[in-house]
């Protein structure tokens, strides 16, 4: 009678030409890797090995997803776990809790493909099996983990050879935020949260850009956290909330790029292939819309502020995600 038992050991008695050896072989090799457990399995009959590699392969498939690293990560982000639990889970699936972190968030254009997760495993391959996260269908985390002399430079590097390759490789896409350094795993939830919201104001108020740091949001951060009755009231006083509707997206987008080039009239005419003459006769325009002469310093901040401010108010009424 064929039996599977529990040994310090690894060895398959084999008393036949059995086909399924080089199978149950690979299975408590697997298993072996992935829990530390060795069975010595006893197998007489073709059919007691095959028995056998049924049962080992459900021992392993119930605890692949028992000692799921990304399961427990994914939990961390969207729950409070208890200490003494976070201690035990990390623990058995052999994870670091005190280890210099920072979170990169990833949104895709659409659903999240394999060809991308690929792509991100092979970027990150030393870390890729207790690092990415799966946050939902089009967003995913990696909890990177820092050498002791990387600079924020060079994080800024790793976010942006995430966006260029996942564009590159797998033609998708990507709006990335990171978060600042944080050096417990306890604390990954709150820093989820921030980087959410860097994303999200990001989004929002910067679309031109892909890449977002949750401490360098600067006034989007300030508008978020406003009350929108705040917001609407604002934008009455100043214009009586109609003439930024007004403005066509030709003069909105010539106006974004002279405030980006810091009220250069030649610089901006250059970027957008346009003659001096016509960029000053469109800032004349919006003058005559807004009251705001835009070559002053103190017109373009509220200019600025404002169209941000109008913003935030339309994508948080389509959105319903104040």
């Amino acid at each position: 009678m064929g039996c599977i038992y529990m040994q310090p050991t690894f060895t398959i008695m084999r008393y036949d030409m059995a086909t399924h050896f080089a199978e149950l072989e690979h299975a408590l090799k697997m298993l072996k890797q992935l829990t530390g457990i060795s069975l010595d399995i006893h197998a007489d009959t073709p059919e007691e090995e095959e028995q056998a590699l049924i049962q080992v392969r459900r021992l392993y498939n119930a605890y692949r997803e028992k000692y799921n690293p990304g399961q427990f990560l994914q939990n961390l982000l969207t729950q409070d776990l208890p200490a003494a639990e976070m201690l035990r889970e990390a623990g058995r699936l052999h994870i670091s809790l005190e280890e210099p972190r920072v979170l990169f968030l990833l949104e895709m254009k659409g659903s999240l493909t394999e060809s991308a997760a690929e792509i991100l495993k092979l970027l990150f391959p030393s870390q890729a099996a207790k690092a990415l996260i799966p946050v939902n269908e089009s967003q995913l985390a990696i909890a990177y983990t820092l050498r002791a002399s990387e600079t924020e430079e060079e994080i800024r590097r790793t976010a942006h050879m995430i966006v260029d390759t996942l564009s590159a490789e797998a033609l998708v896409s990507v709006k990335l935020a990171y978060s600042a350094r944080f050096d417990t795993l306890s604390a990954l939830r709150s820093v989820y949260e921030e980087t959410a919201l860097a994303l999200r104001i990001g989004q929002m108020f910067y679309p031109e850009q892909n890449i977002f740091c949750s401490d360098q949001l600067g006034i989007g951060r300030l508008i978020v956290s406003l009350p929108l009755s705040v917001c609407e009231q604002f934008l009455n006083e100043i214009w009586g909330g109609n003439a930024l509707t007004a403005m066509d997206a030709e003069i909105t987008a010539t106006v974004n790029c002279f405030l980006q080039n810091n009220l250069n009239i030649a610089e901006t005419a250059r970027q957008l292939h346009m003659h001096r003459n016509t960029l000053i006769y469109r800032i004349g325009q919006v003058q005559k819309q807004t009251g705001l002469d835009l070559r002053n310093f103190e017109d373009a901040m509220q200019f600025k502020i404002a169209a941000m401010i109008r913003n935030y108010v339309r994508t948080t009424k389509i959105t319903g995600n104040k």
